[in-house]
Formats: structure tokens, C-alpha cells, sequence
């Protein structure tokens, strides 16, 4: 009955891979190159990131992710290069990421344009040999061996901002390149993200936001959030993943150099009886140099 147990997780976990391969974040709004290369042209002056998200916390062998990022803007803010770094691993999958990113931007008077191109070097590698589901303790055979796979891939995407709204489109990779001798292959993730600041400038802000992820043969999964910030310094916030999740936020930005924030999941989908909750953290440090366009401190 245990090895059945355990066939059953791994087979989820397996799905759970081929929908997640591109890992979801909580705090997306904030940390925007993480998924959309074209984000860092909007931002004037220089960003780095490090986020770190325990998803379903309780249970062994589900995902883990941690992403180091940043870049800077030159030519007078119109054009931005960056890097992005980045570790998922959930049961025995594991990918490791190195990214270039290059962005444009075009000004206009009421709004900028931007686009942004991902060039991305990836290792994924499954260690089977880590399963252990026969009563006596040896390895089952039949799972196959431990494989690993270096592969390259290209993503672009496209971000409209002004001061206090933003919308974004974005597709992280466009190869399907196969990932091992049984067939598997990356799947084509696709992403459009958007919210809107009110009450700059005044004691409270509000901030809705919104994240639509669609996946070939998946269902589409949206996220949706809504911050209440105190005069743009704390932010507290809640939001929910359709099907999957209901969130709570936190943000604290620190002298507009220093922006804090931790997201909390309660799952809401079958698998709370397994994994009731995920959290995640990000810290930001930001010499953002003031611009007509853009106002300091930024909430996305």
C-alpha cells in the first residue's frame, strides 16, 4: 500500500512538472523580470533581486524555487541589460537556469513601450535513483536511471507602463526542445500580467493586479490581488489562484532603496490535505534614478 502511496505522489508531482515548468509566483508584480525580459527597460536606474518560494510546504518533494536577478538601464534610459539566475526543483526534477536579458524602451509622452528579448541556458536533470519505493529498499527499476539535459532557449516579451499602471506580455521560451529519451519535452508557457496604482501621492494607495498563465492542454490559471498601501511604505494585500489558492501579502519598502515582501498561500485546491500552505520572500534593492515619467518609490 506504501509503494502504491508513493507511485501515486510521484505521478502528481510528474504532472505537476509538466505544467509547472516555468515556476508561479506570488509576488510577481514586484520582482517583473523574473518573468518578462522587457520589464527592465522600465525601470529607471538599477534593481537587483533575490526571491525564494517553499510551495507546499509540507510536503516532501514539492517545489522549490529561488531566483537571483537584476540589471541596469543606459542610453538614457531606453535601453536595459540584465541577468537572471534561477533553481526549481520539485520531487526529483531539477532545473537550473542562466538568462540574458535585453530590453528597449520607447517614450512617448503619456506612456513607454517597452520589449525585451531572453536568451536562457538550462540544465534539467530527474535523479530517479533518490526514489525509493520497494519494500526491501532497493531502487525500482523500472523508473529508469538519472538523466540530465543541457538545452538552450529564446523568450520575448513586451511591458506598457506609466507611473501608475503597467501591462505585460510575455512567452519566458519559444523551443520545445525534448528533455529526455522518453518523450518529454518543454511545454510553451504563456503570459499576461496588469494592475493599476490609486491614490499616488496621498495617505493610502490601492493596488489591483492581475496574472493570466495559459499552457497548451492545461486549464488557464489567473491570479488575482489587490494591495492597500499606507503612504506608499507598508503594503498588506490578498489575492487567490484560480483553483489553486487563496494568498495574503506583505510589502515593506525601506527609503525607496530597500522593498521587503512575503507572500503566504493557503491552498484551496484538493491537495490541501497534503500541502496546506506555501510561503515565499523577496528583497529588492533598487538606485532608481528619478524620472518625468516614473514615481519613487514604484509598487510594481
Amino acid at each position: 500500500m506504501k509503494k502504491v502511496l508513493l507511485m501515486c505522489l510521484t505521478i502528481v508531482v510528474a504532472h505537476q512538472y509538466r505544467a509547472q515548468q516555468d515556476a508561479q509566483y506570488t509576488l510577481y508584480m514586484i520582482n517583473g523580470q523574473a518573468l518578462n525580459p522587457a520589464y527592465i527597460s522600465s525601470f529607471d536606474g538599477a534593481q537587483a533581486n533575490i526571491q525564494y518560494r517553499n510551495q507546499w510546504a509540507s510536503w516532501n518533494g514539492a517545489p522549490r524555487n529561488v531566483v537571483v536577478n537584476g540589471s541596469m538601464d543606459y542610453l538614457n534610459h531606453r535601453m536595459a541589460s540584465g541577468i537572471n539566475f534561477s533553481t526549481d526543483k520539485i520531487g526529483v526534477f531539477t532545473k537550473s537556469s542562466v538568462a540574458i536579458d535585453q530590453s528597449y524602451r520607447i517614450q512617448t509622452p503619456l506612456f513607454n513601450w517597452s520589449f525585451g528579448l531572453r536568451a536562457s541556458l538550462d540544465q534539467v536533470s530527474g535523479q530517479f535513483s533518490q526514489l525509493n519505493l520497494s519494500p526491501d529498499g532497493r531502487i525500482d527499476q523500472s523508473l529508469g536511471g538519472d538523466w540530465s539535459k543541457t538545452t538552450f532557449n529564446m523568450g520575448a516579451g513586451t511591458y506598457l507602463n506609466s507611473n501608475n499602471w503597467w501591462v505585460g506580455l510575455v512567452i519566458p521560451r519559444f523551443v520545445r526542445n525534448q528533455l529526455s529519451s522518453s518523450g518529454a519535452q518543454e511545454v510553451i508557457h504563456r503570459y499576461v500580467s496588469a494592475g493599476y496604482v490609486f491614490g499616488q501621492n496621498r495617505t493610502f494607495q490601492v493596488k489591483p493586479s492581475i496574472l493570466y498563465k495559459s499552457t497548451k492542454g492545461i486549464n488557464p490559471s489567473i491570479d488575482y490581488n489587490l494591495s492597500l498601501y499606507y503612504k506608499e511604505k507598508i503594503g498588506l494585500g490578498i489575492g487567490k489562484r484560480s483553483n489553486d489558492s487563496f494568498k495574503l501579502l506583505a510589502e515593506w519598502i525601506i527609503k525607496d532603496s530597500i522593498q521587503l515582501a512575503y507572500g503566504y498561500d493557503v491552498t484551496t485546491s484538493a491537495l490541501k490535505t497534503y500541502a496546506a500552505s506555501s510561503h515565499e520572500i523577496l528583497i529588492r534593492y533598487s538606485m532608481n534614478q528619478k524620472s518625468v515619467q516614473h514615481h519613487s518609490p514604484r509598487l510594481f
